[in-house]
């Protein structure tokens, strides 16, 4: 019965059990695509929309939306996702997620004519979709990277969505409004399908590939412009570089939001190649910058890895992974980078994870979370606005991702602490009844034992022939203090106590004295004689 009892509670903190090992694997997990939109926020990387390609051209787009849980350990080929409500089918988009993580906003709408809605916007809290009010010249152009400063939450857009690239956009998810700027031609204008990435160790954002959008496929063998600034270009494409645009290089832009300033970083070490549909992502404190995949200048797709060291301004290249991947979903958790979707130039990828740690430098089989992820994050927005803890904003052509740390649990660590908490009380509560049984299983026991002994108990001798001075059978009533019946004859101070002591039969306190009997055996007189010759206390019971 006992370990029935057990059992129960046990079956019920399953949960809490199981978040000590592999959490259980939703059968519910997206198609695998590439070109979707992406951003982290808080333990969690939100996935949306994609297309399905095989053999080079689109099978299927999606409208997809799920978030890929950071915060418990899964195997690579097994990740855990949590399923959330379907978006608009979209692909090749971007997207940025609001500071306190309720309102996940996508940018391009490609079903839409000019001067039509610019995103979509998904609210959490009611689990519900619905077009922003802000609207654009040029709402279907693609290329475009969002990168959210997590000290304002404003979402910076370079390009924009104009018919050209010279302007930054600046959209607010609080108040769904847009405002823009014109950027300096030297370092942004005419740039697509580049990547950007937030770094709070600078707070600023860099920007790093890309290219002008005319000079992507113009022959259809998929060469990008080497940008020179002679007009030439290294393909069929018509290079249309001036000699002062960065849309072609492979140098490292820098923004800073809060004074406005361009710049380009010196980086020592061989830069990448140049690139563009590729993903970046910084990790938390944006001192690693992760450079993964995309499409080369020959119109290859690659699958090298570089690390960017940005208190030194150092690459580093680590091992390339066994296949290329262009326009894949990717983040920075902690140490280790995370990389979902994308394609190879021929097909989607499966829906395997890729998982590169950053400390020892190689691609590792299993996920597991920062010790912070677990504890959670503090219980208010400032996390994110103070740069407690990182967040990072990776994108490649038509996805992004913008990462914003807070203090909120995945649906599926939520579950595993409830289960915990509700498994543990019920273990304790059972611990509790069974402590209370065995106290009176051993009250029952002692009580009988009681009885035993007081049906047991000796009978006073009525003769006073032996009273030792005449004390006779009423001797143990002068007793002046209450003692212990069982206290040793030297805790009794006087000789009277001792001598009536000695003719005192022992009776328990609580129960009722047996009545004296007008004769005594011969048996007893005897014993009482041989007691008393050998100086025992009281007269002992012989049956």
């Amino acid at each position: 019965m006992l370990s029935s009892v057990l059992f129960t509670p046990l079956l019920f903190s399953y949960p809490f059990l199981a978040s000590l090992g592999y959490a259980q694997v939703t059968r519910n997990a997206p198609v695998p695509v590439n070109g979707a939109a992406y951003v982290r926020a808080r333990t969690k990387l939100y996935v949306q929309g994609g297309v399905v390609s095989q053999g080079g051209n689109t099978v299927a787009q999606q409208n997809q939306m799920f978030a890929l849980d950071l915060a418990t350990l899964w195997p690579a080929n097994s990740p855990v996702w949590i399923p959330l409500k379907q978006g608009p089918t979209q692909a090749l988009h971007t997207a940025a997620m609001s500071i306190d993580e309720q309102t996940f906003v996508t940018f391009r709408t490609a079903t839409a004519g000019p001067n039509s809605a610019l995103s979509f916007r998904y609210h959490m809290g009611s689990n519900t979709w619905d077009q922003s009010s802000v609207k654009a010249q040029n709402p279907n152009k693609e290329g475009i990277s969002a990168v959210q400063d997590p000290l304002s939450g404003l979402v910076y857009l370079a390009g924009g969505y104009q018919n050209d690239d010279s302007q930054m956009y600046v959209y607010n998810i609080d108040t769904d409004t847009m405002t823009m700027f014109p950027m300096p031609s030297n370092y942004m204008a005419d740039r697509s399908y580049y990547a950007g990435a937030y770094l709070r160790s600078r707070k600023s954002i860099i920007y790093f590939g890309g290219t002008s959008a005319s000079n992507i496929n113009n022959s259809g063998n998929g060469t990008i412009s080497n940008g020179n600034g002679n007009g030439n270009s290294n393909g069929n494409g018509n290079g249309n570089g001036n000699g002062t645009s960065q849309s072609n290089l492979n140098l490292i832009t820098e923004y800073i939001p809060s004074t406005g300033s361009w710049s380009t970083l010196n980086v020592f070490n061989p830069n990448p190649p140049h690139r563009s549909d590729f993903c970046m992502a910084a990790n938390d404190d944006g001192t690693k910058v992760v450079v993964f995949g995309g499409r080369l200048e020959n119109g290859g797709y690659a699958r090298d890895l570089w690390v960017l060291d940005v208190p030194n301004l150092a690459w580093t290249q680590g091992p390339s992974w066994n296949e290329p991947r262009a326009s894949a979903a990717c983040t920075v958790a902690g140490s280790t980078f995370v990389s979902w979707g994308g394609s190879n130039g021929q097909r989607t990828a499966d829906g395997t994870v890729i998982l590169f740690d950053l400390n020892q430098g190689q691609y590792i089989t299993s996920f597991t979370p920062p010790p912070e992820y677990n504890k959670g994050f503090n219980g208010n927005n400032n996390v994110d606005r103070d740069g407690q803890y990182g967040a990072d904003n990776g994108s490649s052509r038509g996805g992004s991702g913008s990462e914003t740390l807070s203090d909120d649990r995945s649906k599926s660590s939520s579950m595993l602490i409830v289960g915990g908490i509700i498994g543990s009380v019920l273990v304790v509560a059972c611990l509790a009844l069974v402590s209370v049984f065995v106290r009176k299983h051993r009250q029952k026991i002692q009580s009988q034992c009681i009885g035993y002994s007081a049906s047991m108990a000796p009978r006073p001798s009525t003769s006073n022939s032996f009273s030792n001075g005449g004390l006779g059978v009423n001797a143990h009533l002068k007793k002046k203090p209450q003692r212990d019946p069982l206290s040793p004859r030297d805790a009794y101070s006087t000789d009277e106590e001792k001598q009536t002591t000695s003719m005192a039969p022992y009776v328990p306190p609580s129960l009722p004295r047996s009545p004296p009997t007008t004769a005594t055996s011969p048996a007893m007189v005897r014993q009482s004689t041989e007691d008393s010759l050998a100086g025992t206390s009281r007269s002992q019971w012989h049956p």
